[in-house]
């Protein structure tokens, strides 16, 4: 029998109420089984908590979808996290066109209608549609991003990020596997489908447009440019100077040198 592990959209949920919350230092989540079905959207710390006493921790821009007659329990200190939750009653399934229950989220994308729900809720005079649109707009980001594209493409976009941040220290790719979390073939596949180069190729890119710019601009030896272009010794940097640009970084200076002054 399969695992209903998808919120279903062919019956929309019914929004009931919803609020920010945060734990201060040692507290614990409360031990309760719920009626209705709860929505955590956690943007700071790490909620912890059990249910049925499988241990569940949801870590900053994590979110979480509690079921409804499920015993939850504080077994353990949570890590004073902030989050927003919201109580609805859902159906759920185990077609994969469903909302997972547990995924990711950008607290930046999503806080716009967060803070629009604390508004209405504020107002005696909001109806349940002004706040049931809400609702599903913020289900609706959250299974955006969290369909198999959204979550590639997110994957390629933060490997794209870290190497531009560490293109001039001597980065290895195989820190692209711990930070991430993911095996280093499946990111390489996953850069490459999306940008047409290997990560090592793109950073080496980078790399080469560095030593460029230094070659052309200053008067700095071969040894400093190397170091400054993240390579740990001169000859890895030859290596690969040579090869993007098929001659050495001194020949390459001198040619360019010799264009500027003519």
């Amino acid at each position: 029998m399969s695992e209903l592990n998808y919120l279903s959209f062919d019956i929309l949920p019914k929004f009931v109420c919803s609020s920010f919350r945060y734990f201060y230092p040692n507290e614990k989540h409360v031990s309760r089984v719920s009626d209705q079905d709860i929505l955590l959207l956690v943007y700071s710390g790490t909620l912890k908590f059990s249910e049925n006493g499988k241990p569940v921790e949801v870590t900053a821009g994590e979110y979480y979808i509690q079921k409804a007659n499920i015993l939850q329990e504080g077994i353990l200190e949570s890590n004073c996290p902030k989050y927003y939750y919201i109580h609805f009653y859902g159906t759920f399934c185990d077609d994969k066109l469903g909302l997972p229950l547990s995924g990711n989220f950008s607290f930046n994308e999503i806080k716009n209608y967060l803070y629009e729900l604390e508004n209405l809720l504020k107002i005696q005079t909001t109806k349940i549609i002004e706040l049931s649109l809400v609702f599903y707009n913020i289900l609706e980001c959250l299974k955006k991003m969290n369909t198999k594209t959204a979550q590639e493409e997110t994957l390629a976009i933060n490997v794209e990020r870290i190497l531009a941040e560490n293109y001039n220290k001597p980065y290895h790719l195989s820190e692209l596997e711990e930070e991430l979390n993911y095996n280093i073939d499946y990111i390489i596949r996953n850069f490459n489908k999306r940008y047409g180069v290997t990560p090592h190729q793109y950073i080496t890119a980078l790399r080469m447009n560095q030593a460029r710019q230094l070659l052309s601009s200053t008067n700095r030896n071969i040894i400093q440019i190397a170091e400054e272009c993240g390579y740990n010794d001169v000859s890895s940097f030859y290596r690969a100077f040579i090869k993007a640009h098929n001659c050495s970084p001194k020949r390459w200076k001198n040619k360019n040198l010799i264009k500027l002054e003519l």
